[in-house]
């Protein structure tokens, strides 16, 4: 059998079972929906066919004529709903405007302003309050994702989490911890761990920052990684097995190279470099040491000449170029710089006389720098001869 209690509950329903409606016009349009609970005055007004329902405060469920599964706790709940099911609120005016299906809202204005966005968890007080046609977002913690309004695959949790500005969204960011991403307006695709970090970002995109109060180099900076106001990333910008194409700096925000280290380095182990880039034999060599510190070409002709490209940044270095004879008797007529401003000097001031075996391997080891009186790029350099195969 049926329950009604109060006036015009149940008004409608002639032999239906299985109802329970307690309140003022509780249930009152109800035809042939099955297994409803409505607990207090006109919730589940206008259902008629929706099953399974639950409404509990004033007016909750009031418009849901054909959904079912929705279950509807405290003022004005779920208010708007008609025929979408498998909605879960629980608050003071939590999915007030709501049209859309599985969501959850738990606490006070709680996905309020939803109308149909769908498949979004908002959990504390004010979350998710203003989104509309967002889905697929979690929010946990007071007034987290507050303002985020179509935004979508949002995640944040802790209080003003996201929180974000008024008539701004953004989407598959995700914000753990207090006021992480509080000031993000537009920008999308950013991860923030840690207490406020990220909180100065507005429409910059693609940023991971960690840490205690970190933040990125401008509200608006893009594909930046920063941990810890230590370690720093430069465009941030593969994705799935893709590499990004930027540098990492550990105390050094502005890396220029793919890595950089503004420090002391200690290495407990050996560093192992690639194996050497080799360069075709031709009558004239260009070695681009921006390729690479170590490189090796095997000599298949007398009287080369072997130029020697400057670094594209002012930096020391050390490099290694090995030469092999490819049948002997193969000597390095001149070396010069491939720019006007490079030098190349060897001990003495004279260039050396390399090996004439067959199969004979010389090594030319340079110290590079940028000389400090005329600016140019010096390679300083000392032989060994005579490793033989």
């Amino acid at each position: 059998g049926s329950t009604a209690v109060g006036y015009q509950a149940l008004y409608t329903n002639s032999s239906v079972d299985a109802l329970t409606a307690i309140g003022l016009k509780s249930l009152y349009s109800n035809t042939s929906g099955t297994f409803n609970t409505g607990l207090g005055s006109q919730t589940l007004y206008s259902n008629d066919t929706g099953s399974q329902n639950t409404a509990v405060g004033y007016t909750s469920l009031y418009n849901n004529t054909s959904g079912a599964q929705n279950t509807a706790v405290g003022y004005n709940t779920l208010n708007a709903n008609t025929v979408n099911g498998s909605n879960t609120a629980v608050g003071d005016s939590a999915l007030m405007v709501s049209t859309g299906q599985h969501n959850t809202a738990t606490g006070a204005t709680a996905l309020r302003l939803n109308t149909t966005g769908e498949y979004n968890s908002g959990f504390g007080s004010g979350a998710l309050y203003a989104n509309t046609a967002g889905d697929n977002n979690v929010a946990l913690g007071y007034n987290t994702l507050r303002f985020n309004q179509t935004g979508d695959n949002n995640v944040a949790l802790g209080y003003n989490a996201g929180e974000g500005t008024s008539s701004n969204s953004f989407s598959n960011s995700t914000f753990l911890g207090y006021q992480t991403g509080l000031a993000v307006t537009t920008g999308s695709n950013n991860i923030m761990l840690g207490y406020k970090a990220g909180d100065n970002v507005t429409t910059g995109s693609n940023n991971v920052v960690i840490g205690y109060d970190i933040e990125t180099s401008a509200n608006s900076a893009s594909n930046e990684l920063v941990i810890g106001n230590l370690i720093y990333g430069t465009s941030i910008d593969g994705t799935g097995t893709t590499i990004s194409s930027g540098n990492v700096g550990i105390g050094t925000a502005s890396p220029t190279d793919t890595l950089q280290v503004n420090g002391d380095l200690q290495v407990t182990e050996s560093i192992v470099f690639d194996a050497e880039d080799e360069i075709a034999s031709a009558a004239t060599i260009t070695i681009n040491w921006n390729n690479g510190n170590k490189q090796f070409v095997s000599l298949a002709n007398d009287n080369n000449t072997i130029q020697f490209n400057k670094f594209t940044s002012d930096k020391v270095a050390n490099v290694s170029l090995t030469i092999i004879q490819n049948g002997g008797n193969m000597d390095v007529s001149t070396w010069a710089g491939v720019e006007a401003n490079v030098d190349i000097k060897w001990p003495g001031g004279s260039a050396p006389d390399l090996s004439d075996g067959d199969n004979d391997i010389d090594v030319i080891n340079c110290l590079y720098h940028v000389n400090g009186h005329n600016g140019n790029g010096e390679f300083l350099c000392t032989p060994s001869f005579d490793f033989m195969e």
